[in-house]
């Protein structure tokens, strides 16, 4: 597997997840908020420019508003373009429940049952969002001016499956710390990011920036800022403040937080940024439209492979070149009018590549289109963006973030028998700690490096270490599964997991203190811009980045035998990663040992949408013969 694909991994849920870790992870981090009493409550009322809506309470303490429309539905003459505002209603709209999440392939992580997994669910009627207030907030306070800080959820899901409600602890998050919390839902897979500008030469309305937007192709991104404009519209109507607002997301969440900070055309909308175990990835916009035998080659998901097999399939065709023939005879008119009218699963049928079955086939997304994302040439260039809207921003990444991955990989794990058994563990740790570590550049410590050396606003780094697993005689999930992919997600929200099969009841009281202590810096960092000792005061003082003598700063959240909270001058880069590997104990240098390590851990080939020129000789000076 190429660096390309290692890195790309990241933002992709493979076969694993719904395989072994749909028992172990997905049933306590990625549960669909269950049904409580949802009664209409008239202290919910509310004004918003589309009309009069109403929510409930909930049992946190919170008034809730679910399925609030953000955008006119992206369907008929607007699949594959930008959101537009949505319409009004007539009298009271009740907002009781979640809209459908959507179009995707069926997994737990958009909410499917286990009999959906693999089938498309969902709906191109998706662009809602949802919305948490304390109950504190009431009409009477927002019309004397009181305000709360707003937190804005992007999920993840490799921007390809997922959805705002998948997610249980916003209410917890809203309730323990005075926040306005919303979850949101943005286009996905083939209707989030397809780039043909040709589709859209009949431009709907005459606003030259949504002409724009219109052909840029990043859909998903683009129903993202609506949504912040949305927010900047109407959630002073919820007690919300339109001008302390965080947004947060993690995996691809985390990614679309980069591509928020960069894009010009979100400026202005949110104010502190925190991406979780996301990623600088992107891809031009050739890759991302052209055939993938074309002398610039596409994406094998391509817009352009795309439409060529909806071609094929329609017309019974068994040549590309007849199909490409086909496709080019159609002027812009009749293109768009035969791809807005293919079905969602006509569009899903024509994807191609390993693991369609479980929704999680590669796709192009974050387009360098030169509108919504700068159209620089290499990672290096798209960093420099990311100190452009001077705003604040913490990242990290979890410890063991790739174990998640490879915990049913048949080259490290034997899972033929009752549980998963691993191979040889010191392999498994070793191969899985250096890619994790690779995360971790990419996801944080390039980026922290680049914003503070640009005299950017303060970065706070952070690495989450949390491990404590059950244990038995036979099967340990801390040396399976770790700090992984997405273990933080509840912490930070201040909804700690409560003791099961994979939470030792010994460790509940130390789980609530990190909950506790995770939420507060996250909720002080949405109060001031700086997660300082947290809302209370009372935690170690989280120090910004620093490239100065004493060292970046990096705050790691650990068990308490691992030394709980406290903060490490740390920076995992690629020289580094490699001279950890060249020096590994383990190997007593054994130089072909490790040059097989370096090579399961680089790749034979890096991509440059990853990492830069720079990067790419370094690796280049340390491949194996």
């Amino acid at each position: 597997m190429n660096l390309t694909r290692i890195i790309a991994c990241r933002n992709s849920l493979v076969k694993v997840v719904v395989e072994v870790l749909t028992l172990f992870v997905c049933v306590t981090q990625f549960v669909v908020a269950q049904e409580n009493d949802r009664t209409a409550s008239y202290n919910t009322l509310r004004v918003i420019e589309s009309g009069d809506i109403i929510g409930f309470a909930d049992p946190s303490g919170n008034n809730v508003w679910l399925g609030v429309p953000f955008a006119r539905p992206p369907m008929g003459d607007y699949r594959w373009r930008a959101p537009r505002q949505p319409e009004s209603w007539a009298g009271v709209r009740e907002a009781l429940d979640y809209s459908s999440v959507c179009s995707q392939l069926g997994t737990v992580f958009g909410g499917a049952s286990q009999d959906e997994f693999g089938q498309l669910i969902g709906s191109e009627d998706c662009l809602y969002l949802n919305i948490w207030v304390p109950q504190s907030m009431t009409p009477e306070s927002i019309a004397a001016g009181e305000r709360l800080p707003v937190m804005l959820w992007i999920h993840g899901g490799g921007n390809r499956i997922g959805a705002g409600s998948t997610f249980q602890y916003a209410e917890a998050l809203a309730s323990k710390h005075e926040l306005v919390v919303v979850t949101i839902n943005y286009r996905l897979g083939p209707f989030g990011w397809f780039l043909i500008p040709e589709i859209n030469e009949q431009l709907l309305g005459s606003e030259a920036q949504r002409q724009q937007e219109d052909l840029s192709g990043n859909y998903g991104t683009l129903d993202i800022i609506e949504s912040l404009r949305w927010v900047q519209r109407n959630i002073e109507n919820f007690g919300g403040d339109k001008d302390r607002v965080t947004i947060f997301g993690e995996s691809a969440g985390g990614q679309d937080v980069y591509s928020m900070l960069v894009s010009p055309v979100s400026e202005g909308l949110f104010h502190r940024a925190i991406s979780q175990s996301g990623g600088v990835l992107t891809i031009s916009a050739p890759e991302a439209s052209n055939y993938l035998d074309d002398e610039q080659p596409g994406h094998f998901n391509s817009s352009g492979e795309i439409t060529l097999e909806l071609a094929i399939l329609e017309n019974n065709l068994s040549d590309r070149n007849v199909a490409k023939s086909w496709v080019a005879s159609q002027n812009s008119n009749s293109l768009s009018e035969w791809l807005r009218a293919k079905s969602s699963a006509e569009v899903f049928g024509a994807l191609k590549g390993e693991g369609v079955d479980y929704g999680v086939q590669e796709m192009p997304n974050v387009i360098r289109d030169g509108y919504v994302i700068p159209a620089v040439e290499s990672w290096e260039l798209y960093t420099n963006h990311l100190h452009d809207k001077g705003v604040p921003l913490i990242a990290g990444t979890n410890r063991d973030e790739v174990k998640l991955q490879y915990s049913s990989n048949p080259d490290f794990v034997d899972a033929s028998g009752a549980v998963p058994r691993i191979k040889d563990v010191g392999d498994y740790t070793r191969v899985t700690q250096y890619i994790s570590k690779l995360w971790r550049t990419f996801g944080t410590d390039l980026p922290s490096r680049n914003i503070t050396q640009a005299g950017g606003a303060p970065v706070y780094a952070y690495r989450f270490d949390y491990d404590q697993l059950a244990e038995s005689p036979v099967f340990s999930l801390k040396d399976l599964l770790g700090a992984h992919h997405g273990a933080e997600i509840a912490y930070a929200f201040g909804a700690p997991p409560q003791t099961s099969m994979r939470y030792p009841e010994e460790y509940q009281g130390e789980r609530n203190a990190l909950a506790d202590a995770m939420s507060s810096y996250w909720a002080n960092f949405a109060y001031t811009g700086a997660p300082g000792r947290g809302r209370e005061g009372n935690l170690p003082v989280w120090q910004a980045w620093s490239n100065e003598t004493e060292g970046p700063k990096l705050q790691v959240f650990a068990s308490e035998e691992d030394g709980g909270i406290h903060q490490i001058s740390s920076e995992a880069t690629i020289t580094s990663v490699i001279a950890e590997m060249e020096n590994d104990a383990a190997l007593a240098g054994d130089g072909e040992a490790t040059c097989y390590l370096i090579s399961r851990v680089f790749a034979d080939q890096v991509g440059d949408w990853a990492i830069n020129s720079t990067s790419s000789q370094i690796i280049e000076n340390h491949r194996c013969n």
